[in-house]
């Protein structure tokens, strides 16, 4: 036989505001149940980086500024290369509109 166990992912997080660990929204889903099984009614996407960011007056354009004037310094006293800087600053802007929970 199968088992399916339902656990209170996220359950700490929501009693906690969402907030305190800068984590925010977990991804959630409404599941239907019916004597024929399920049906996935709603999905839930949790926050992205630069959301959690926005709620204690970040702004991800500032930061993004911020890191592009710094590897443009770091760049031109020749502690990384150009290629270097290219991959930081779409690494770091890629991050910023992902979730915040590490996923696979």
């Amino acid at each position: 036989p199968y088992y399916l166990a339902m656990f209170l992912n996220g359950a700490y997080q929501e009693i906690m505001g969402n907030l305190h660990n800068l984590f925010g929204d977990t991804n959630a889903v409404h599941i239907k149940l019916s004597p024929k099984g399920y049906q996935i009614e709603h999905i839930v996407k949790g926050d992205t980086m630069t959301e959690v960011l926005g709620y204690v007056q970040y702004d991800s354009e500032d930061l993004i500024e911020n890191i592009r004037r710094r590897a443009e310094q770091a760049l031109q006293e020749k502690q990384i290369t150009l290629q270097e800087s290219q991959l930081l600053l779409q690494n770091y802007e890629r991050s910023l509109s992902r979730y915040t929970y590490l996923t696979s």
